[in-house]
């Protein structure tokens, strides 16, 4: 990863190898989403309350991405759910991109920067998403910042988006801009 630097998008430090070790993939599920929902780090908690409708809590706003999601995964840390990354089917070829996670986040922001692009992005592709958006609180700047290395553009801002007046940007990939990076990754 030429050219970014790591700690201006949540990254952390570089881990060793043994720390890697710690870090595993799994099908995302309602459990560990309630568990990361319970323990967000403040900047997401910030977004994820914007975004709760009346009558719902933080973890159960989470654990609902987790049933609803069409392809999601739980990246844990020492054991413990640290991120929760995946994607909802708005409509058909429309998906909203999420990703939440805990104090632990800089432990697994490579792992799940990784997956993303390895991954989602290209399972997208292939389900034929002509669209996969993100919805940001416009002062989660290391959130934009992952977003923007991750391909995404911000499309619009959005005054008045959360549940209390709060300011949203949208980030948008394109079929036509996911096709042109993955001929670029491939070299051709």
């Amino acid at each position: 990863m030429i050219g970014i630097n790591h700690n201006s998008v949540g990254f952390g430090v570089v881990p060793d190898e043994k720390d890697l070790a710690r870090r595993v993939i799994v099908p995302l599920d309602p459990i560990l989403a309630d568990h990361v929902g319970r323990h967000l780090r403040p900047s997401d908690r910030d977004e994820v309350a914007a975004m709760t409708p009346r009558g719902m809590t933080l973890q159960g706003v989470c654990a609902w991405q987790a049933v609803i999601a069409k392809i999601g995964v739980a990246i844990t840390h020492r054991g413990l759910p640290a991120a929760c990354v995946g994607a909802v089917e708005l409509r058909p070829g429309v998906f909203e991109v999420f990703m939440f996670g805990t104090d632990a986040w800089p432990n697994v922001a490579i792992t799940a920067t990784r997956w993303v692009r390895r991954m989602l992005i290209p399972a997208l592709y292939l389900a034929g998403a002509h669209r996969a958006q993100a919805a940001s609180l416009a002062t989660h700047i290391s959130a934009h910042r992952w977003l923007g290395y991750l391909g995404a553009s911000i499309e619009s801002e959005m005054p008045g988006f959360g549940g209390n007046g709060e300011t949203f940007l949208q980030f948008v990939w394109l079929r036509e801009a996911v096709e042109a990076a993955l001929l670029k990754d491939v070299g051709a």
